[in-house]
């Protein structure tokens, strides 16, 4: 599976959405799954 997610926040900003988006990361890492997360 791959995945890419489009956002205009992420860390070091600190909000919900950053939060999550790092979670997601994290997770991704962890189980290998194929993505990014651009920057906007």
């Amino acid at each position: 599976m791959k995945l890419a997610l489009f956002t205009d926040k992420y860390f070091p900003e600190v909000n919900g959405v950053s939060k999550t988006l790092r979670r997601l990361t994290s997770y991704m890492e962890r189980y290998s799954i194929d993505g990014s997360v651009p920057s906007i």
